[in-house]
C-alpha cells in the first residue's frame, strides 16, 4: 500500500462536468488560471523583484516573503506526514510516526498562527502604505501559483485587499481579488453552506461585468482570471441553477465575440497559452451544457438541439478522436456514450458495452492514475456508469455486480492519492458516492454501512479514531449507569422502571455505542484544511464546522438503518440546558433520547480534550483536568448527574481514564490495520 508520489496535473486541462454530477463536485480554481498564465505570472515576479530592489524595506511591515514561503513549506510538511498515515510499516513504527506528526503539527500550528496574526495586526494599524497592500497582493498570487490550497487563508487576505483597492479605485487588482472571493465562496458552498453560492456568483459577476477589460487590463494575469470566472459561472452556476442555460449561453457568446476582435487576436498571437485557455473555456461549456440540460430534466427541443450542436463542436475542437491514451480521453469517450445514447444515436445496451470497453482500456493506463485526471475519471466514470446502467436492459444481478466492482475500485484507488493536492475533489467523490441513492439502491444494508465506514476512514482518519474513542467512552459510561443508576435511562426505549432499564441493558448500551460511532458523519465533507487545524480556524471556518450535525442528515437520510441515530447526530453539540451549543434548530431536551445525547456529548468533549495525537490547536489535558472542567460546566453544558456519577464511581472513572490513554493508542493501531487491508 505504498504511496504513489506524483506531480500535480493542471486542473484546468482535465476538468469536465459530466452528466449527473452535482455542481459542487467541481470548481475551476484560481490555481488553474495562474498555471495556464505561467508566462504572465513569471513576468509579474520579475517586475516585483525589480521594484523590490529599488524600494527601501517597508518600515514596520512583516516579512511577507518569509511568512508565505514558510507557510507553503509547512503545508508540504503536513501533507507529507498525512501521506505517512497510509504507508506500510510495523505497528510501533507507525505509532512513533504519528507522535512525530503530532509534535510537528503543533509547531506548524503555532508558527502559522503567529505569522498570520502579524499580518492582520499590521493591516489593522493606521497609515499602511499602498506598497504593503501590493506586496500582500503579489504573495497571494504567489501562493496560488505554487498550489497552496487554503480557501480560508485567501478569504482572510481578500478581506484585507478588497476594501483597500475599492477605496483607491484600483480596478485591475480588484478584479483578481473578486475572482479569489468568488472561488472561495463556491468552495464554501461545496462544504454545505448554501448562502455562499449567491456570494460566489456576485463576485464572479463583478469579474465579468465589463468584458472589455479583457483587452484593457494592465495585469496580464487578469485575462486568465476572467476566463476562469467565465467557466465557473457558466458551467458550475448554471448547473446549480443560479443562472439559466440561456443566460450562460449568452455570456459565452459575448466572450466568444470579444475573443474574435482584432485586439484580442493580437493578444492571443503574443500569448499562445492564453489563446489555448480561451478555447478550452469555450469547449468546456460546450461539453457540459447538454449534460446540465439533461440533469435539469428540461423539455425544450430547440434548446436541446442547440446544446447538442455545441457539444459536437466542442468535441471536434478538442482534437481528440477515438483514442484512449489518457484518463482525460476516457472521460470524453465515456461522456460520448451517455450523450449519444440520450440523443437516440446509440442504444443504451450498446452504450453500456462501449463504456465497459473504455474503462477496461483506462485501467491499463498507469501514467495519470493518481493525478487530478485520475481523480475525476474515477468519479465521472462511476456517475456515467450509473446513468447508463439504469437505462440498459440487462439483468438486475448484473447491475448489482457492476456497482460492487466500481465501488470497490473507487475505494481501492483513492487511498493512493496524494493527501493534500486534491482534498476537496476526493472529499466530494467520497461524499457524493456514499450519499447517492442511485448507488445505494443496488447494495445490501451491510454493504452500504461498510462503504460508509471505508469512506469515513479514508477521508477523515483522525476523526474516525475520535468517533471510536467516543464510542468506547460512551459504552463504559452507559454500562455503569445501567448497573448503578438505572433511573438515568427511564423513558428511553419505553422503559418506565429501573427494572425495565436493567432488563434492556444490552439494547441500551449497544445503542449508545452505535449512536456515538455515527455522531460525526457530517464531517465527511469537511476539507482537510479545517480538520487538520493547520492554523487557527477563522470565524467562517467555525461557522462551517458548526454545520456538521445537520450535514450528517445527508447521509443518515440515505441509510434507513441509521435514522434511529439522527437525534444523537443532531444533538451532540447542544448543551444540557438547551440554551447553548448548536444547531439552534434542534431541541435536545425534547428528544426521547435526551439521556443518551447527554452521554455522547460528555464523552465527545472528554476525548477532544485529552486527544494528544491529532488535535494541533491545543495541548492535551489529562483526564482529571477534563473531568474538573466538565464539573465546572455541570447543569449548563453537561448533565450534572453524569459528572456526579463519575466522581462517585472510581471504577468507571478509572476505566474511562485508561480509555483515553492506553485505549487511544490501541484505537490508532486498529485504524492502521484497517487501512492496511
Amino acid at each position: 500500500m505504498t504511496k504513489h508520489i506524483f506531480s500535480i496535473i493542471l486542473f484546468a486541462l482535465i476538468s469536465l462536468v459530466p452528466f449527473g454530477i452535482k455542481a459542487q463536485d467541481y470548481v475551476y480554481p484560481g490555481s488553474s488560471s495562474v498555471k495556464w498564465g505561467r508566462g504572465a505570472f513569471e513576468q509579474m515576479e520579475h517586475e516585483k523583484r525589480s521594484i523590490d530592489r529599488k524600494m527601501p524595506h517597508l518600515k514596520g511591515a512583516p516579512d511577507f516573503e518569509y511568512i508565505f514561503t514558510s507557510y507553503e513549506r509547512n503545508m508540504r510538511d503536513s501533507h507529507t506526514y498525512n501521506d505517512s498515515i497510509y504507508c506500510e510499516m510495523k505497528s510501533q513504527e507507525w505509532m512513533q510516526m504519528f507522535r512525530r506528526r503530532a509534535a510537528r503539527f503543533n509547531e506548524i500550528y503555532m508558527q502559522n498562527n503567529q505569522e498570520l496574526n502579524n499580518i492582520q495586526q499590521y493591516f489593522w494599524s493606521d497609515s499602511v502604505p499602498t506598497a504593503a497592500y501590493d506586496s500582500l497582493y503579489f504573495w497571494s498570487m504567489h501562493m496560488m501559483y505554487h498550489g497552496v490550497s487554503d480557501v480560508f487563508l485567501y478569504e482572510t487576505l481578500m478581506d484585507i485587499l478588497i476594501p483597500h483597492y475599492k477605496a483607491i479605485g484600483d480596478q485591475d487588482r480588484l478584479l483578481s481579488c473578486y475572482f479569489f472571493a468568488g472561488f472561495g465562496n463556491y468552495q464554501c458552498y461545496r462544504m454545505g453552506e448554501p448562502e455562499s453560492l449567491q456570494r460566489s456568483l456576485s463576485f464572479f459577476r463583478e469579474v465579468l461585468a465589463q468584458p472589455e477589460r479583457f483587452v484593457n487590463t494592465s495585469i496580464a494575469l487578469n485575462r486568465y482570471f476572467i476566463i476562469a470566472a467565465l467557466v465557473n459561472t457558466t458551467v458550475l452556476h448554471t448547473y446549480a441553477r443560479t443562472i439559466s442555460l440561456r443566460e450562460s449561453m449568452a455570456m459565452v457568446d459575448t466572450m466568444r465575440q470579444i475573443f474574435a476582435t482584432p485586439e484580442c487576436q493580437a493578444i492571443f498571437a503574443r500569448d499562445k497559452r492564453l489563446a489555448e485557455y480561451a478555447q478550452w473555456a469555450l469547449d468546456v461549456y460546450g461539453l457540459s451544457a447538454l449534460p446540465t440540460y439533461i440533469s435539469h430534466h428540461l423539455d425544450e427541443s430547440s434548446l436541446r438541439d442547440q446544446l447538442y450542436a455545441r457539444y459536437r463542436e466542442a468535441r471536434r475542437s478538442s482534437g481528440l478522436g477515438q483514442e484512449v491514451t489518457t484518463r482525460y480521453h476516457c472521460d470524453l469517450r465515456c461522456q460520448d456514450c451517455l450523450v449519444e445514447a440520450y440523443m437516440g444515436n446509440l442504444s443504451w445496451n450498446e452504450a453500456y458495452r462501449q463504456f465497459i470497453d473504455i474503462t477496461a482500456d483506462a485501467n491499463s493506463l498507469p501514467s495519470d492514475a493518481y493525478s487530478m485526471a485520475g481523480a475525476h475519471y474515477i468519479y465521472n466514470s462511476f456517475a456515467i456508469f450509473i446513468e447508463i446502467l439504469e437505462r440498459a436492459s440487462i439483468p438486475h444481478e448484473q447491475k448489482v455486480e457492476g456497482v460492487r466492482k466500481v465501488a470497490n475500485m473507487v475505494y481501492t484507488i483513492l487511498p493512493r492519492f496524494d493527501y493534500g493536492s486534491y482534498s476537496f475533489e476526493i472529499g466530494q467523490i467520497i461524499g457524493n458516492t456514499i450519499s447517492s441513492k442511485r448507488v445505494l439502491q443496488y447494495l445490501e444494508p451491510d454493504e452500504k454501512l461498510r462503504l460508509l465506514f471505508q469512506a469515513f476512514m479514508l477521508q477523515q482518519p483522525t476523526t474516525y479514531v475520535h468517533v471510536m474513542m467516543v464510542s468506547d467512552l460512551s459504552r463504559i459510561l452507559a454500562s455503569a449507569l445501567v448497573d448503578d443508576r438505572p433511573g438515568f435511562f427511564i423513558g428511553v426505549f419505553g422503559c418506565n422502571t429501573t427494572k425495565e432499564v436493567k432488563a434492556k441493558k444490552q439494547e441500551i448500551v449497544d445503542y449508545v455505542y452505535q449512536s456515538a460511532i455515527y455522531h460525526d458523519l457530517g464531517k465527511i465533507n469537511m476539507p482537510t484544511v479545517i480538520t487538520n487545524n493547520f492554523r487557527r480556524i477563522t470565524d467562517h471556518e467555525y461557522a462551517i464546522i458548526k454545520l456538521h450535525p445537520e450535514l450528517a442528515m445527508r447521509y443518515i437520510d440515505r441509510y434507513p438503518e441509521l435514522l434511529q441515530y439522527a437525534d444523537v447526530a443532531l444533538g451532540h453539540h447542544k448543551w444540557y440546558n438547551g440554551q447553548g451549543g448548536y444547531p439552534e434548530s434542534f431541541d435536545n431536551r425534547h428528544s426521547p433520547l435526551f439521556p443518551i445525547i447527554c452521554v455522547v456529548s460528555l464523552c465527545d468533549s472528554m476525548d477532544a480534550g485529552t486527544e494528544n495525537i491529532s488535535r494541533n490547536y491545543h495541548r492535551a489535558k489529562d483526564f482529571d483536568r477534563i473531568v474538573l472542567e466538565c464539573d465546572m460546566s455541570a447543569a449548563t453544558q453537561y448533565h450534572p448527574a453524569l459528572i456526579k456519577f463519575l466522581n462517585t464511581h472510581p471504577d468507571t472513572y478509572r476505566q474511562m481514564k485508561e480509555c483515553v490513554t492506553e485505549g487511544r493508542y490501541q484505537n490508532y493501531i486498529n485504524m492502521y490495520h484497517q487501512l492496511a487491508k
